[in-house]
C-alpha cells in the first residue's frame, strides 16, 4: 500500500537515483512477478506527483497550471481509492485478484497522466499548444475520460482569454499562450488605422488549438471589429452574444464563430455608414470608377479625341490626365459631391 502512494514498503523501496521502485531479493519469485504487475502504477504516481510540483508553477503558464490542478484532483481520486484498499486489507477482505481486478481503471488513467506529463515536459510545451498535445495524444488511445477532463479542464483559461477578446477586443495574455499576440505599440509611432488593424496582431500558430484552425482569422477580425467600434462613441451590445467554451467538435467552433462574427460585422458597418455616409461615398466611387454619370466620358472623349488619334509614344499622360481631371470636375456628379477631391 505504501508503495501505491509512491513511498517505500519493508520489502519494496524507491530509489531517487533511478526513480524506480527496487524489490528486496530475500522476496520470492513467485511473489516478485505478482508484485511487478503494480510496479508501474506506483513508478507512474511519483513521476505525475513531481511534474505537478514543478509545472504547476505561475511561470509555467495558466493553461500549464490548470492541467496540472485537473491532475491533482484525479491524483486525490486516486488516493481514496488506496485508502479504501487499505481498509479491505485490514478487515482481511483484500486479495491479491481483487486488488487487480479494482485498481485496473486507476491504472489505464495513472498511466495517460505519466504519458501527458513526460510528453509536456519532453516537448516544453506552453499555452495552446497543451491543448494540442493533450488532443493529438488523445488520438492514439489511452484513457478518453482522462483526455477530455483534462482538455475541459486546462482549456478554461484559454477560452476566457478568447472570449475577453470577442467580447471587449481586449488581450489579457501575461504569459504568452493564447493564439492571438498583440504587437507592442510606439507611443512615438503614428500608426494609420489600416498599419493598426493589419499589423498589431499577429496569429501564434502553435497556439491555435486544432478545432479552431478554420475559423481563426474570423475571431482575430472579430476582436478587431469589437475594439475599432468599443473606441467609438457607440457601443456594441455582445451580452445576448453566446460566447465559445470548449468542445471536440470542430463544426461549434465554426458556427458560432460565424454567428458572432456576422454581428460585430454589421454593427461596425452601421458604424461606417453613420460616421462616414458610406452609401453615399459607394455612390461617388461607382460615378467616377464606373462611370454612372455618362457625362463624364462624353465630355472627356470629346476633348480628348483628337489627342487619343496620336501614336502610343506621342501621348502625354498629364495632358490626358488634365482631360480627365476637367471632365470630371465639370460633370453632374461634382455638383453631388463638391467637398471630394
Amino acid at each position: 500500500m505504501n508503495c501505491l502512494m509512491g513511498m517505500s514498503g519493508i520489502y519494496i523501496t524507491f530509489h531517487t537515483e533511478t526513480e524506480s521502485f527496487i524489490i528486496d531479493k530475500t522476496v520470492e519469485d513467485s511473489m516478485v512477478s505478482v508484485i511487478n504487475t503494480f510496479l508501474p502504477i506506483c513508478s507512474n504516481y511519483v513521476f505525475v506527483s513531481k511534474f505537478i510540483k514543478t509545472e504547476s508553477l505561475n511561470s509555467k503558464g495558466l493553461i500549464c497550471k490548470f492541467v496540472c490542478f485537473a491532475m491533482q484532483l484525479l491524483l486525490k481520486e486516486y488516493l481514496i481509492l488506496v485508502t479504501q484498499f487499505e481498509k479491505l486489507l485490514r478487515e482481511g477482505q483484500l486479495t491479491i485478484s481483487r486488488l487487480v481486478i479494482e485498481i485496473e481503471d486507476a491504472a489505464k488513467m495513472m498511466n495517460t497522466l505519466y504519458i501527458i506529463s513526460k510528453a509536456i515536459m519532453t516537448g516544453q510545451c506552453k499555452g495552446g499548444a497543451i491543448l494540442n498535445l493533450l488532443y493529438e495524444l488523445s488520438l492514439r488511445g489511452g484513457d478518453q475520460e482522462t483526455y477530455y477532463f483534462l482538455l475541459q479542464y486546462g482549456s478554461k483559461p484559454y477560452f476566457e482569454m478568447m472570449n475577453d477578446w470577442i467580447k471587449s477586443g481586449d488581450l489579457v495574455d501575461p504569459h504568452k499562450e493564447f493564439m492571438i499576440y498583440e504587437q507592442p505599440t510606439d507611443q512615438n509611432q503614428q500608426n494609420t488605422e489600416e498599419s493598426y488593424l493589419q499589423n498589431r496582431f499577429s496569429i501564434v500558430d502553435q497556439n491555435v488549438f486544432c478545432l479552431m484552425k478554420d475559423c481563426v482569422h474570423k475571431i482575430v477580425n472579430i476582436g478587431k471589429y469589437v475594439r475599432i467600434i468599443q473606441q467609438s462613441d457607440k457601443k456594441i451590445n455582445m451580452k445576448n452574444v453566446e460566447l465559445l467554451e470548449f468542445s471536440l467538435e470542430e463544426n461549434y467552433y465554426i458556427q458560432k464563430t460565424n454567428e458572432i462574427h456576422s454581428i460585430t460585422s454589421k454593427n461596425l458597418l452601421n458604424l461606417l455608414q453613420d460616421r462616414h455616409n458610406l452609401y453615399d461615398v459607394f455612390s461617388h466611387l461607382k460615378a467616377v470608377y464606373l462611370f454612372g454619370k455618362k457625362d463624364i466620358m462624353d465630355w472627356f472623349w470629346v476633348k480628348a479625341e483628337e489627342h487619343l488619334k496620336k501614336v502610343p509614344s506621342q501621348l502625354s499622360l498629364p495632358q490626358l490626365q488634365i482631360y480627365l481631371d476637367t471632365a470630371l470636375s465639370s460633370s453632374s456628379y461634382a455638383q453631388l459631391f463638391p467637398d471630394d477631391k
